[in-house]
């Protein structure tokens, strides 16, 4: 069983935009054809993705050296694990 990550990237939906028309069709096919797949869908203008600024990179800096992190600290980089964990458990 494969996991395949499926990335959109625009605030529009099938009805609206013929490039998510075209994504849409693919991966209705792509799962008829390979059922026992998992295809998760990522939509980048729905997703929260924290933007690396000093929390992230003092969190960062503070995890390496074993020190508490804030609450605003351990939430982006909490947020950014969990994506880099999507995108690492995906083929």
């Amino acid at each position: 069983m494969a996991k395949v990550l499926y990335i959109t990237a625009h605030p529009f939906n099938e009805l609206v935009s013929n490039s998510m028309a075209a994504g849409k069709a693919f991966i209705e096919t792509y799962q008829q054809q390979h059922p026992e797949d998992e295809v998760k869908h990522i939509d980048l203008f729905e997703t929260y993705i924290p933007v690396i600024d000093k929390d992230v990179l003092t969190g960062w800096g503070k995890m390496s050296n074993g020190e508490t992190l804030t609450d605003d600290e351990q939430m982006k980089v909490s947020r950014l694990s969990d994506i880099l964990e999507e995108f690492l458990s995906a083929d």
